[in-house]
């Protein structure tokens, strides 16, 4: 057996350890890929479009059911999100919404005047073509909106909402306190009706509602949770109005 010499032995030992070490470092890289694509896909998730369609009655002159149809594009598991403004002069008020759909908090009524507001929800789910809220006699409006994104079950609020009124001398600005969400990407959504037609010229988040002069929305999503400041949105004319800010979380 030929014997080999001792500095190429030493040669070849050094050549296997360096190779060794690449290995090892390959390996690592792998791995590291591999935990950084594993973080990546963990950390998506979806988003709440807020720019899709809505269904709205502008104004009806009395009658006891508001018809509200179902807004374009609606498929199962939509969320649905409803305003029902009225004002009138019934000594007892009550808005009945249609089977299936869950009221925000409860009826506002500005006080001492006979002008209300009702925030209801659902999630679309083999949908007729429209939805009747009963209301007493009176002069009522109101909208349908569809969103995506929104969570898919259980209580879609993230944040405890604002609820408030402005009288006629509160001037023409329209201001929404601040709430504060649990949620990256939750949607906030800021809700006036007033008795007399009004217009908004400007707001501090996207106006997403302004047909009918007794209702506007506007809203955006928070790229991260917390407080959400407080809102404002300036409009034509001073009026008896309600505001309501809510939070959607995401799915």
């Amino acid at each position: 057996m030929k014997k080999i010499p001792l500095i190429l032995f030493v040669l070849l030992v050094l050549a296997a350890v360096a190779s060794g070490g690449l290995l090892q470092e390959r390996q690592a890289a792998v791995i590291s890929a591999r935990g950084s694509s594993s973080s990546s896909s963990s950390s998506s998730g979806g988003s709440i479009d807020l720019s899709l369609a809505m269904s709205a009655v502008a104004f009806e002159y009395h009658g006891t059911t508001l018809t509200l149809n179902k807004p374009t594009g609606t498929v199962d598991g939509n969320f649905l999100l409803a305003v029902v403004y009225s004002q009138g002069y019934a000594p007892s008020y009550t808005i009945t919404p249609p089977s299936g759909w869950t009221q925000i908090g409860s009826t506002q009524n500005f006080s001492g005047e006979d002008i209300y507001a009702g925030v209801y929800y659902k999630r679309a789910s083999s949908e007729g073509a429209s939805w009747g809220w009963t209301v007493p006699d009176n002069d009522t409006c109101g909208v349908v909106w569809r969103i995506t994104g929104v969570v898919a079950s259980g209580d879609p609020e993230d944040a405890t909402r604002y609820v408030g009124t402005q009288a006629w001398d509160g001037g023409t600005t329209t201001t929404w306190n601040a709430i504060t969400t649990s949620t990256a990407g939750s949607a906030i959504i800021g809700i006036r009706t007033q008795n007399d037609a009004s217009t908004v010229s400007s707001a501090s988040m996207t106006e997403r509602y302004d047909t009918n002069n007794k209702i506007v929305i506007i809203a955006d999503t928070q790229a991260s949770a917390g407080s959400s400041g407080s809102k404002s949105a300036t409009e034509s004319a001073a009026g008896q109005r309600i505001k309501i800010m809510i939070a959607l979380k995401p799915e």
